[in-house]
């Protein structure tokens, strides 16, 4: 109850969505259950078309997914307004994406229920649907972060951090001169079989429609070539990842993706599991708390030397 008080109204509001969407659901599946057909479509098409049947307790994986996914992200929110609370970090960008994926989640879950029992067939713009979503919710992610990095800025909370840093540096200082460092990313099993298994259901659904009409062979190239553009995004992260410590910065190289984050920034690095979006392919990771709107989850295998090395370079001694 004492953690409650910490939670703001959108992010009440957004839980409280979110578990009234997934409990309806399953209500909604245990009330109609008897009367639900007892072959329903398994999988669709990319236009939302079933081409695989199969029995009605398959809706019981589906709906124990969707719960699955509401506890993660009611625990991942639980977890970051307790390190906000903690550390009295004002960065909210975390929050802010953990109160949108959570409705997100359900009510797509409780679309492909609904769905797959009576419509027999999602829709044919779903997929571009959900897609589109979700590049809304980067979007969002994205100019959260910059509000929040230009609110710090208009606050003066950076020159003052500079200013502190300097009268540290002043007082107890070796840092000058030190070699650069890297230390290479963390990537779980986990990681790995995530990859395998979006390659092979994908073949696996695309492979029967191949000797197909027209519009079937359209549908496998789509997926190909969505297929494709998803593992030049992600098989770099696999390969490319590690974060190099110079003597000003850090820089984080995840994939194609490039972060630097100045050590007289850096407030607090903590030890977690949260799952949350992160640059990181290990749920081993350290939480970089900064007063830039920097915040970033990493992952490495040396995470003890790396967190010393860093307090070490950015001067902040415990």
């Amino acid at each position: 109850m004492k953690m409650l008080q910490h939670y703001r109204k959108i992010e009440i509001v957004s839980m409280a969505l979110m578990w009234a969407v997934t409990i309806g659901v399953g209500i909604y599946l245990a009330v109609m259950y008897q009367k639900i057909p007892d072959v329903i479509p398994t999988h669709f098409g990319l236009w939302g078309q079933p081409d695989s049947w199969g029995s009605k307790t398959s809706l019981f994986f589906l709906y124990g997914v969707s719960v699955l996914m509401a506890v993660i992200e009611h625990w991942a929110l639980y977890s970051a307004v307790k390190n906000s609370v903690k550390t009295e970090n004002g960065s909210m960008i975390n929050r802010d994406t953990m109160a949108v994926t959570g409705p997100f989640l359900a009510l797509i879950f409780g679309w492909c229920s609904v769905g797959t029992i009576w419509l027999g067939r999602l829709g044919r713009f779903f997929v571009f649907a959900v897609f589109g979503l979700v590049a809304v919710l980067f979007v969002f992610i994205l100019i959260r972060q910059r509000q929040e990095r230009r609110q710090a800025q208009e606050r003066g909370r950076i020159d003052k951090r500079r200013e502190e840093e300097v009268h540290r540096t002043e007082k107890q200082d070796d840092t000058p001169g030190i070699p650069d460092v890297k230390f290479q990313g963390k990537v779980d099993l986990w990681a790995w079989a995530l990859l395998i298994f979006v390659n092979v259901l994908v073949l696996w659904s695309v492979i029967p429609s191949a000797g197909g009409g027209k519009e079937e062979i359209a549908s496998v190239m789509l997926a190909l070539v969505v297929l494709l553009l998803v593992d030049l995004l992600m098989v770099p992260m696999y390969f490319r990842n590690y974060i190099y410590l110079g003597e000003t910065e850090m820089v984080i190289v995840f994939g194609i993706i490039k972060k630097r984050i100045r050590y007289q920034n850096i407030e607090l690095l903590e030890e977690t599991h949260n799952p949350l979006s992160s640059l990181a392919m290990s749920l081993d990771r350290i939480y970089i708390h900064t007063n830039s709107g920097d915040d970033v989850l990493v992952a490495v295998k040396e995470k003890q030397a790396f967190i010393e090395e860093v307090y070490r370079r950015a001067g902040i001694w415990e």
